[in-house]
């Protein structure tokens, strides 16, 4: 049950992002479709610098916040993994809540270098939905070195499947 209301969360913040996207592409569509015929290339209009200043002001500190929550749940983990209590339990799982909305902050974002080798970085960060069952055979074979290609038994998803199940 849990694990079902953690994904609603998930796929909430996901779709809000989504109808926000959409909405302002349509109304700039609207906007451009009434406009004259384009001038010429004379607009003066200095598109380095609006990407630049995307990339500073938006995408960079989106990943930053990402990879500061993600340490935090890492953190977490640790001090859960060393001394289990509720509260610690209580403060992981939130953690792991505002570490996937950030995640899910990051998604539009998935392309250019953020695509590597192995998948974009959201792959990486997180395959849903995890393979519970081998998960559990991991877990029953003390098997934690990761050394597999089992994306779907690791990261955000299966860390979910940890807390909330």
């Amino acid at each position: 049950m849990n694990k079902i209301v953690s994904f609603k969360f998930f796929n909430k913040s996901l779709n809000t992002i989504n109808l926000g996207i959409c909405s302002i592409l349509f109304i700039s569509l609207s906007f451009s479709s009434c406009k004259g015929p384009e001038p010429d290339s004379d607009d003066n209009f200095d598109r380095y610098l609006m990407l630049n200043d995307i990339s500073t002001n938006v995408i960079i500190p989106t990943f930053n916040q990402l990879n500061n929550s993600a340490d935090s749940l890492l953190n977490l983990t640790n001090q859960f993994v060393a001394s289990p209590n509720e509260i610690l339990l209580n403060q992981l799982q939130n953690q792991w809540k505002k570490t996937a909305q950030l995640m899910v902050q990051t998604g539009i974002y998935s392309f250019g270098p953020s695509e590597g080798l192995y998948g974009t970085l959201r792959e990486n960060i997180g395959t849903f939905p995890p393979n519970t069952s081998l998960i559990e055979s991991f877990i029953e074979n003390k098997d934690t070195g990761l050394q597999n290609f089992n994306r779907d038994t690791r990261g955000l998803f299966a860390v979910e499947y940890l807390l909330f199940d």
